[in-house]
């Protein structure tokens, strides 16, 4: 066990006013709060408790049983043991999921926390139908609830629950004003990344640069060469170079779609080289003004697919119906602004697919 600091040593030890059993046969101590509990409910529920309570004495003085040597737990919340004993001590019709209700989600989050640290699977599947059937209809969860759960959603049974928590996640970060929504933003990017979530990741990275883009003063983010207008304070390194170099690779390939309007060949007999020539350049020209006009509306580097349907609106407005060009496309000819989108999938820029060596 780790041995308490010297400043932890000054706090006054408490016994817990309702957790604290004469009948209890082991005594733990969190944080400050002393809790006399039964061991079977513990052993009974966690592996890892079970393999704690398991451990050899040796010629020691027993742990747990005094409350001057009592089993110390430590990086936990009194609250969050306070909240697991309440369900575990109560009946079994107060613990059924229409009996708990949605005031008490926090304390159902904290069992999940509890539950998920120390692999108590019964009670994290009870957590988890409870916040399932609660959590869209409570509109006063905190960042830290929402994180608490997320985090713990790591089983592909809950994956749908971190989904749309990642989606409340998304809304709450749009709805907030400067500086509370870097708040959020930061501790869901930290949330996402310690799971390893690419998808939830990219929607992050998307949304920040799209905001502060479209914010006022901020220099739009059309070209290589623009910088790069967007909020860093707080922001993990790893986040910032990901979105930096993201920025770059999806300007670089618009930069290259605008400078290569598409070519197309004669497709009829009645078409001379010479009315060819004027439909290549009118679609140039076409080409040219549709990306420009697309650019100005979605300025954000991270607005590529609305930018390709923007674009392809413009060229069909554009292009008169007579040019060989509309019957390139109508013998079958493939739309080029279609082909270009498989170029801008978000994710791949932001994390780029690894290169097989054969």
């Amino acid at each position: 066990m780790q041995v308490p600091t010297d400043s932890q040593h000054f706090l006054p030890v408490e016994r817990d006013a309702t957790f604290y059993h004469p009948s209890g046969d082991c005594i733990l101590r969190v944080q400050q709060t002393l809790f006399r509990i039964h061991t079977y409910h513990l052993v009974s529920n966690s592996p890892v408790f079970a393999s704690l309570f398991a451990l050899p004495v040796g010629d020691t003085k027993v742990e747990g049983q005094s409350d001057d040597l009592p089993i110390v737990l430590h990086d936990d919340s009194a609250d969050d043991f306070r909240s697991l004993f309440k369900y575990i001590y109560a009946s079994v019709i107060a613990t059924q999921i229409t009996s708990v209700p949605a005031s008490e989600l926090p304390q159902v989050i904290a069992v999940a926390r509890l539950a998920h640290k120390y692999d108590m699977e019964a009670w994290q599947n009870w957590a988890f139908l409870l916040i399932t059937s609660h959590f869209k209809h409570s509109k006063h969860l905190s960042a830290t609830d929402i994180a608490t759960i997320y985090k713990v959603c790591d089983k592909p049974q809950w994956y749908s629950l971190r989904t749309e928590l990642a989606e409340l996640w998304i809304q709450r970060i749009e709805s907030e004003s400067e500086p509370k929504s870097a708040l959020i933003l930061t501790s869901a990017l930290d949330a996402a990344e310690m799971q390893s979530d690419h998808v939830f990741l990219t929607r992050l990275y998307a949304l920040h640069l799209t905001r502060s883009t479209r914010s006022g003063g901020t220099t739009p983010m059309a070209t290589l060469a623009n910088p790069i207008p967007f909020p860093t304070t707080g922001i993990p390194p790893v986040h910032l170079v990901r979105m930096l170099a993201a920025h770059w690779s999806l300007s670089s390939s618009w930069s290259n779609i605008r400078s290569n309007p598409p070519s197309f060949p004669i497709y009829t007999v009645y078409c001379t080289a010479e009315k060819h020539d004027a439909c290549t350049r009118s679609v140039s020209a076409s080409w040219e003004q549709a990306l420009a006009a697309a650019e100005r509306e979605f300025p954000s580097s991270v607005e590529m697919g609305a930018r390709l349907d923007r674009a392809r609106r413009v060229i069909a407005d554009l292009v008169p119906q007579w040019l060989c060009y509309d019957t390139y496309l109508g013998s079958g000819g493939e739309e080029p602004l279609s082909r270009c989108a498989e170029t801008f999938k978000l994710q791949d820029h932001f994390f780029p697919p690894m290169i097989k060596v054969e």
